[in-house]
């Protein structure tokens, strides 16, 4: 390491706090929990094709591309992508065959599964074959167990995410503790103590900082690729307010994140449109029609438009040369139907369902909250308030202009 930057890391490291300080694993000198490995993904990890009713849920296998019906407490929400402040949601289940028992958590008995969960106790006693199959599973009886089930006390509750394997460092928090995720994330809860200031942890993360350090303690890997797992992360520097300065900006920097994660919400809200849009009006008991829309070609994004009904009767929706035009009796719900599919992707044979209301009031209403969303998400941009937070973890760590310009330069070399 130059000496130039050897000196700006010691001043990073004289900090008194780790991430492992703050961390509440119960790893001895540990930060993160790495993520479980099913063994088999394409049998565990179902893609939901339909909620069936508030008890089950109609997914599809990727191990022989079947569909079934399965209790939705066996299902959990399933991530490969820790995202950046917010992971990004998906479409992906887990089957989680486990239950906490005394703050621990233990493999659901065969006979229990069965008697609880009998469609997912048939699903999986289906590829009863393939499962006992996998290298890691030493105990027969136990053959629909994860092969490594690691880390599952860190599963549900308020949790970081840090992602494994990655450029830059890309860590997003799970506020209400609903998502689980494989062995190439790792999850990092925060002890009470230090729980007001995991806001302040999750923009240090994502910080310069942390790639500064990473970059110079880690392992590069091909395209520039690193590691950011536990033995590179857990003595990472956490600087903590010790002053009234340094909680000034410590509670502004948690300000910032706080918009950024607002904007974040509203961009995931906007891009997943309507479904966000149309809780409320579902739950008032409004009335919906259903499209349905089966693709026969590739879509990489789905740029509609809109044409009037040469019979003058409505608008067609027109996708593409091979797909047939979807036909609406409006011009106010053609532009829903748009902005619906609007930069989405498309699969062939794949199915997507659009709810529409059936009052042109209703959707009037709901694409102008549309357009205020995106309005919101214009100024101050996401970048600019990340700039504005390095700026901020800068002073924190009490760095000068110097200091800064060394950190720059060497990220900019990358």
């Amino acid at each position: 390491m130059p000496t130039i930057e050897l000196e700006v890391f010691k001043k990073l490291i004289k900090s008194s706090f780790t991430l492992s300080t703050v961390s509440k694993t119960q790893k001895t000198e540990s930060a993160l929990s790495e993520g479980s490995s099913t063994g088999a993904k394409k049998i565990y990890v179902l893609e939901k094709v339909a909620d069936v009713n508030e008890n089950y849920v109609l997914v599809k296998s990727r191990y022989d591309n079947n569909q079934y019906k399965i209790e939705r407490t066996l299902l959990k929400q399933y991530i490969e992508d820790a995202g950046k402040w917010y992971s990004k949601s998906t479409n992906e289940l887990l089957i989680f065959p486990y239950r906490k028992s005394n703050e621990t958590y233990e493999l659901i008995p065969e006979t229990e599964l069965q008697n609880n969960y009998p469609l997912g106790w048939d699903y999986l006693n289906s590829k009863k074959d393939t499962l006992l199959k996998r290298k890691d599973i030493r105990n027969k009886a136990l053959w629909y167990a994860y092969s490594a089930p690691r880390s599952l006390d860190c599963y549900e509750g308020e949790k970081i995410l840090v992602q494994g394997f990655s450029v830059y460092s890309s860590v997003s928090i799970d506020l209400d503790g609903s998502l689980f995720f494989g062995p190439d994330i790792y999850g990092l809860r925060i002890k009470e103590e230090y729980k007001d200031k995991t806001l302040l942890v999750l923009a240090i993360l994502n910080s310069h900082i942390t790639n500064f350090y990473v970059w110079h303690v880690g392992v590069v890997h091909g395209s520039g690729y690193y590691k950011f797992e536990d033995r590179f992360l857990k003595q990472l520097p956490i600087r903590l307010p010790q002053t009234l300065e340094e909680q000034a900006l410590a509670d502004e920097i948690t300000n910032k994140v706080k918009q950024i994660l607002d904007k974040v919400k509203l961009e995931q809200k906007t891009e997943n449109f309507p479904d966000e849009y149309i809780k409320e009006y579902r739950s008032k008991g409004e009335e919906f029609d259903s499209i349905n829309i089966s693709f026969n070609s590739n879509h990489k994004t789905i740029e509609p438009v809109v044409e009037k009904d040469i019979d003058g009767r409505g608008y067609n929706i027109v996708i593409g040369k091979k797909e047939k035009p979807v036909f609406v009796e409006s011009k106010v719900k053609a532009d829903y139907v748009s902005a619906a599919l609007r930069g989405k992707r498309a699969k062939k044979d794949e199915k997507k369902q659009i709810l529409i209301p059936k009052s042109d009031a209703i959707v009037e209403e709901i694409l102008k909250k549309l357009e205020e969303d995106k309005a919101r998400m214009k100024s101050p941009s996401v970048a600019e308030l990340e700039r504005e937070i390095n700026e901020l973890v800068y002073k924190l760590y009490g760095l000068n202009e110097e200091d800064v310009k060394v950190i720059e330069d060497f990220l900019r070399r990358f």
